[in-house]
Protein backbone atom coordinates (compact mmCIF):
# COMPACT_ATOMS: atom_id res chain seq x y z
CA UNK A 1 0.00 0.00 0.00
CA UNK A 2 2.79 2.61 0.82
CA UNK A 3 4.53 1.35 -2.42
CA UNK A 4 1.20 2.36 -4.65
CA UNK A 5 0.98 5.24 -2.67
CA UNK A 6 4.37 6.65 -3.09
CA UNK A 7 4.10 5.68 -7.22
CA UNK A 8 1.19 8.06 -6.87
CA UNK A 9 2.69 10.53 -5.69
CA UNK A 10 5.49 10.67 -8.04
CA UNK A 11 3.33 10.78 -10.54
CA UNK A 12 1.52 13.56 -9.27
CA UNK A 13 5.07 15.53 -8.33
CA UNK A 14 6.05 15.05 -11.81
CA UNK A 15 2.41 16.22 -13.55
CA UNK A 16 2.54 19.01 -11.57
CA UNK A 17 6.41 19.64 -12.89
CA UNK A 18 4.88 19.37 -16.38
CA UNK A 19 1.94 21.73 -15.95
CA UNK A 20 4.41 24.47 -14.24
CA UNK A 21 6.66 24.51 -17.41
CA UNK A 22 7.44 27.77 -18.78
CA UNK A 23 9.67 29.43 -21.24
CA UNK A 24 12.44 27.63 -22.95
CA UNK A 25 13.65 23.61 -22.53
CA UNK A 26 15.91 22.07 -24.23
CA UNK A 27 16.79 18.72 -25.20
CA UNK A 28 19.60 17.19 -27.03
CA UNK A 29 21.10 13.99 -28.23
CA UNK A 30 23.33 11.49 -26.79
CA UNK A 31 26.19 12.87 -28.15
CA UNK A 32 25.05 16.39 -26.91
CA UNK A 33 24.17 18.20 -29.59
CA UNK A 34 20.82 20.09 -29.41
CA UNK A 35 18.14 18.18 -30.23
CA UNK A 36 14.82 20.81 -30.10
CA UNK A 37 14.07 23.61 -28.07
CA UNK A 38 10.56 23.77 -26.20
CA UNK A 39 8.79 26.63 -25.67
CA UNK A 40 6.18 26.57 -23.01
CA UNK A 41 3.38 28.62 -21.31
CA UNK A 42 0.95 27.12 -18.55
CA UNK A 43 2.68 23.66 -19.03
CA UNK A 44 1.65 23.91 -22.48
CA UNK A 45 3.78 24.31 -25.93
CA UNK A 46 3.40 28.00 -27.31
CA UNK A 47 5.46 30.06 -29.40
CA UNK A 48 7.67 28.95 -31.60
CA UNK A 49 9.93 25.72 -30.91
CA UNK A 50 12.83 24.39 -33.21
CA UNK A 51 13.95 20.87 -33.81
CA UNK A 52 17.30 20.13 -35.61
CA UNK A 53 19.32 16.94 -37.47
CA UNK A 54 21.66 15.31 -35.34
CA UNK A 55 24.07 17.14 -37.83
CA UNK A 56 23.18 20.07 -35.67
CA UNK A 57 21.19 21.63 -38.86
CA UNK A 58 17.46 23.45 -38.44
CA UNK A 59 15.00 20.92 -39.39
CA UNK A 60 11.99 22.58 -38.63
CA UNK A 61 10.45 25.39 -36.70
CA UNK A 62 6.57 25.13 -35.96
CA UNK A 63 4.55 27.94 -34.16
CA UNK A 64 2.62 26.41 -31.09
CA UNK A 65 -0.34 27.39 -29.11
CA UNK A 66 -2.64 25.66 -26.00
CA UNK A 67 -0.07 22.48 -27.21
CA UNK A 68 -2.03 22.69 -31.03
CA UNK A 69 0.24 23.82 -34.00
CA UNK A 70 -1.15 26.93 -34.59
CA UNK A 71 0.86 29.47 -37.25
CA UNK A 72 3.77 28.97 -39.27
CA UNK A 73 5.51 25.21 -40.06
CA UNK A 74 8.61 25.92 -41.63
CA UNK A 75 10.33 22.34 -42.19
CA UNK A 76 14.03 22.36 -43.94
CA UNK A 77 15.94 19.77 -46.14
CA UNK A 78 19.34 18.73 -44.00
CA UNK A 79 21.28 21.49 -46.37
CA UNK A 80 19.30 23.83 -44.26
CA UNK A 81 17.86 24.98 -47.70
CA UNK A 82 13.64 25.68 -46.93
CA UNK A 83 11.10 22.57 -47.82
CA UNK A 84 8.36 23.53 -47.31
CA UNK A 85 6.49 26.40 -45.68
CA UNK A 86 2.94 25.98 -44.22
CA UNK A 87 0.17 27.14 -42.01
CA UNK A 88 -1.72 25.63 -39.14
CA UNK A 89 -4.34 26.41 -37.56
CA UNK A 90 -5.35 24.44 -34.48
CA UNK A 91 -3.45 21.41 -35.41
CA UNK A 92 -5.38 21.47 -39.16
CA UNK A 93 -3.14 22.96 -42.06
CA UNK A 94 -4.90 26.00 -42.95
CA UNK A 95 -3.55 28.85 -45.33
CA UNK A 96 -1.13 28.92 -48.09
CA UNK A 97 1.81 26.53 -48.40
CA UNK A 98 4.61 26.06 -50.84
CA UNK A 99 7.15 23.55 -51.68
CA UNK A 100 10.72 23.79 -53.05
CA UNK A 101 12.92 21.89 -54.85
CA UNK A 102 16.69 20.94 -52.96
CA UNK A 103 18.40 23.63 -54.59
CA UNK A 104 15.36 26.45 -53.29
CA UNK A 105 13.29 27.07 -56.40
CA UNK A 106 9.87 26.81 -55.56
CA UNK A 107 7.96 23.52 -56.46
CA UNK A 108 4.75 23.74 -55.46
CA UNK A 109 2.12 26.32 -54.36
CA UNK A 110 -1.71 25.95 -53.32
CA UNK A 111 -3.53 26.42 -50.37
CA UNK A 112 -5.25 24.41 -47.13
CA UNK A 113 -8.48 24.22 -45.40
CA UNK A 114 -9.38 22.48 -42.48
CA UNK A 115 -6.54 19.86 -43.42
CA UNK A 116 -7.40 19.50 -47.20
CA UNK A 117 -6.17 21.44 -50.32
CA UNK A 118 -8.48 23.60 -51.43
CA UNK A 119 -8.71 25.72 -55.01
CA UNK A 120 -6.02 26.08 -57.29
CA UNK A 121 -2.62 24.12 -56.82
CA UNK A 122 0.43 24.99 -58.77
CA UNK A 123 3.51 22.37 -59.63
CA UNK A 124 6.34 23.83 -60.68
CA UNK A 125 9.78 22.39 -63.07
CA UNK A 126 12.94 22.94 -61.52
CA UNK A 127 13.08 26.04 -64.21
CA UNK A 128 10.87 27.90 -62.76
CA UNK A 129 7.98 27.21 -65.66
CA UNK A 130 4.44 26.09 -64.57
CA UNK A 131 4.43 21.85 -64.74
CA UNK A 132 0.29 21.21 -63.96
CA UNK A 133 -2.30 23.51 -62.96
CA UNK A 134 -5.17 21.54 -60.97
CA UNK A 135 -8.50 22.75 -59.01
CA UNK A 136 -9.41 21.09 -55.35
CA UNK A 137 -12.50 21.18 -53.78
CA UNK A 138 -12.34 19.87 -50.38
CA UNK A 139 -8.87 17.87 -50.64
CA UNK A 140 -10.44 16.19 -54.44
CA UNK A 141 -9.73 17.00 -57.47
CA UNK A 142 -12.64 19.17 -59.01
CA UNK A 143 -12.73 20.89 -62.79
CA UNK A 144 -10.42 21.09 -65.46
CA UNK A 145 -7.12 19.75 -64.82
CA UNK A 146 -3.91 20.94 -66.78
CA UNK A 147 -0.40 19.95 -67.26
CA UNK A 148 2.28 21.72 -69.65
CA UNK A 149 5.27 21.13 -71.28
CA UNK A 150 8.32 22.89 -69.96
CA UNK A 151 8.12 25.00 -73.11
CA UNK A 152 5.08 26.56 -72.03
CA UNK A 153 2.70 24.32 -74.30
CA UNK A 154 -0.31 22.22 -73.07
CA UNK A 155 0.45 18.83 -72.20
CA UNK A 156 -2.85 17.55 -71.25
CA UNK A 157 -6.21 18.56 -70.47
CA UNK A 158 -8.06 16.08 -67.82
CA UNK A 159 -11.53 16.69 -66.13
CA UNK A 160 -12.70 15.46 -63.02
CA UNK A 161 -15.23 15.53 -60.69
CA UNK A 162 -15.42 15.26 -56.91
CA UNK A 163 -11.45 13.66 -57.93
CA UNK A 164 -12.83 10.80 -60.11
CA UNK A 165 -12.17 11.63 -63.81
CA UNK A 166 -14.61 12.38 -66.77
CA UNK A 167 -15.75 13.43 -69.96
CA UNK A 168 -12.94 14.05 -72.87
CA UNK A 169 -9.80 14.20 -71.71
CA UNK A 170 -6.84 15.31 -74.30
CA UNK A 171 -3.07 15.19 -74.71
CA UNK A 172 -0.71 16.95 -77.06
CA UNK A 173 2.31 17.08 -78.62
CA UNK A 174 5.07 19.82 -77.94
CA UNK A 175 4.20 20.84 -81.23
CA UNK A 176 0.28 21.66 -79.89
CA UNK A 177 -1.20 18.64 -81.99
CA UNK A 178 -3.69 16.74 -80.56
CA UNK A 179 -1.69 12.93 -79.28
CA UNK A 180 -4.57 11.54 -77.76
CA UNK A 181 -8.45 12.23 -77.26
CA UNK A 182 -10.65 9.88 -74.72
CA UNK A 183 -13.39 9.51 -72.90
CA UNK A 184 -13.87 9.43 -69.06
CA UNK A 185 -17.11 7.51 -67.08
CA UNK A 186 -16.66 7.00 -63.44
CA UNK A 187 -12.83 7.55 -63.36
CA UNK A 188 -12.05 4.56 -66.67
CA UNK A 189 -12.13 5.46 -69.91
CA UNK A 190 -14.92 4.50 -71.95
CA UNK A 191 -16.57 4.46 -75.58
CA UNK A 192 -14.49 5.89 -78.58
CA UNK A 193 -11.06 7.13 -78.20
CA UNK A 194 -8.71 8.55 -81.30
CA UNK A 195 -5.12 8.36 -80.89
CA UNK A 196 -2.97 10.74 -83.92
CA UNK A 197 0.56 10.40 -85.19
CA UNK A 198 3.03 13.41 -84.31
CA UNK A 199 2.15 14.94 -87.91
CA UNK A 200 -1.36 14.98 -87.21
CA UNK A 201 -2.23 11.58 -89.03
CA UNK A 202 -5.13 9.09 -87.33
CA UNK A 203 -2.97 6.65 -85.44
CA UNK A 204 -5.43 4.43 -83.73
CA UNK A 205 -9.61 4.30 -83.65
CA UNK A 206 -10.67 2.68 -80.05
CA UNK A 207 -13.54 1.42 -78.43
CA UNK A 208 -13.39 1.34 -74.91
CA UNK A 209 -15.48 -0.82 -72.00
CA UNK A 210 -14.97 0.72 -69.04
CA UNK A 211 -10.98 0.52 -69.37
CA UNK A 212 -11.24 -2.35 -71.22
CA UNK A 213 -10.52 -2.85 -75.04
CA UNK A 214 -13.96 -3.75 -76.62
CA UNK A 215 -15.71 -3.89 -80.29
CA UNK A 216 -13.70 -3.35 -83.76
CA UNK A 217 -10.21 -1.48 -83.14
CA UNK A 218 -8.58 -0.01 -86.10
CA UNK A 219 -4.74 0.89 -86.24
CA UNK A 220 -2.83 3.02 -89.42
CA UNK A 221 0.36 4.13 -90.39
CA UNK A 222 1.59 7.35 -90.46
CA UNK A 223 1.00 7.96 -93.96
CA UNK A 224 -2.86 7.51 -93.15
CA UNK A 225 -3.10 3.85 -94.57
CA UNK A 226 -5.48 1.09 -92.97
CA UNK A 227 -3.06 -1.33 -91.25
CA UNK A 228 -4.81 -3.49 -89.20
CA UNK A 229 -8.58 -3.78 -87.90
CA UNK A 230 -9.07 -6.17 -84.52
CA UNK A 231 -11.90 -7.39 -82.64
CA UNK A 232 -11.70 -7.03 -78.82
CA UNK A 233 -13.92 -8.38 -75.73
CA UNK A 234 -13.24 -6.49 -72.08
CA UNK A 235 -9.33 -6.29 -72.97
CA UNK A 236 -8.99 -9.50 -74.91
CA UNK A 237 -8.63 -9.99 -78.63
CA UNK A 238 -11.66 -12.28 -79.58
CA UNK A 239 -13.10 -12.69 -83.04
CA UNK A 240 -11.55 -11.69 -86.17
CA UNK A 241 -8.28 -9.76 -86.88
CA UNK A 242 -7.21 -8.32 -89.96
CA UNK A 243 -3.93 -6.78 -91.76
CA UNK A 244 -3.77 -5.37 -95.08
CA UNK A 245 -1.07 -4.37 -97.46
CA UNK A 246 0.25 -1.13 -98.15
CA UNK A 247 -2.36 -1.10 -101.00
CA UNK A 248 -5.13 -1.55 -98.88
CA UNK A 249 -5.32 -5.16 -100.10
CA UNK A 250 -6.59 -7.53 -97.72
CA UNK A 251 -3.34 -9.58 -96.19
CA UNK A 252 -4.06 -12.02 -93.17
CA UNK A 253 -7.63 -13.01 -91.32
CA UNK A 254 -7.44 -14.57 -88.15
CA UNK A 255 -9.50 -16.12 -85.20
CA UNK A 256 -8.91 -15.31 -81.86
CA UNK A 257 -10.28 -16.48 -78.29
CA UNK A 258 -8.97 -15.04 -75.67
CA UNK A 259 -5.89 -13.07 -76.81
CA UNK A 260 -5.08 -16.76 -78.22
CA UNK A 261 -5.04 -17.31 -82.00
CA UNK A 262 -7.98 -20.19 -82.27
CA UNK A 263 -9.22 -21.37 -85.52
CA UNK A 264 -8.73 -20.77 -89.06
CA UNK A 265 -6.18 -18.04 -90.39
CA UNK A 266 -5.93 -17.02 -93.74
CA UNK A 267 -3.26 -15.13 -95.77
CA UNK A 268 -3.68 -13.85 -98.72
CA UNK A 269 -1.22 -12.28 -101.74
CA UNK A 270 -1.21 -9.16 -102.68
CA UNK A 271 -3.42 -9.58 -105.67
CA UNK A 272 -6.01 -11.33 -103.54
CA UNK A 273 -5.40 -15.40 -103.96
CA UNK A 274 -5.32 -17.09 -101.29
CA UNK A 275 -1.87 -18.45 -100.05
CA UNK A 276 -1.78 -20.51 -96.89
CA UNK A 277 -4.64 -21.45 -94.42
CA UNK A 278 -2.83 -22.26 -91.14
CA UNK A 279 -5.26 -23.94 -88.00
CA UNK A 280 -4.62 -23.14 -84.59
CA UNK A 281 -5.68 -24.48 -81.19
CA UNK A 282 -5.18 -22.19 -78.24
CA UNK A 283 -2.53 -20.62 -79.80
CA UNK A 284 -0.57 -23.59 -81.08
CA UNK A 285 -0.63 -24.16 -84.84
CA UNK A 286 -1.71 -27.34 -85.40
CA UNK A 287 -2.38 -27.69 -89.39
CA UNK A 288 -0.96 -25.66 -92.41
CA UNK A 289 -2.05 -25.80 -96.35
CA UNK A 290 0.06 -24.25 -99.13
CA UNK A 291 -1.58 -22.66 -102.21
CA UNK A 292 -0.81 -22.02 -105.58
CA UNK A 293 -2.04 -18.47 -107.24
CA UNK A 294 -4.89 -20.64 -109.00
CA UNK A 295 -5.35 -22.27 -105.58
CA UNK A 296 -3.58 -25.49 -106.05
CA UNK A 297 -3.29 -27.46 -102.91
CA UNK A 298 0.71 -27.61 -102.85
CA UNK A 299 1.87 -28.56 -99.37
CA UNK A 300 0.01 -29.77 -96.46
CA UNK A 301 1.64 -30.36 -92.73
CA UNK A 302 -0.26 -30.87 -89.45
CA UNK A 303 2.02 -30.12 -86.13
Amino acid sequence: MKIVFANTALMLFLSSLTLAQQGEVRHFFPDGKLKEIMNYSNGKLSGKNYFYYPTGILKSVIEFKNNLKNGQCLNYYESGVLYESLQYSDDLLNGPFKTYYPEGKLKESGNYKNGLIESDYFIYYESGVLKSKYFFKSGKKDGLQLDYYETGKVKAEANYSNDIQIGINKWFYESGLLMKELNYEDGKPNGPAKEFYENGVLKAEKNYDYSHLSGINKFFSEDGRLQSEISYKRGYKEGIAKTFYPSGKLWTEQNYSLDQLDGETKIYRENGSLWFIEIYQKGKLVESKEFTEEGKLVNEKTY
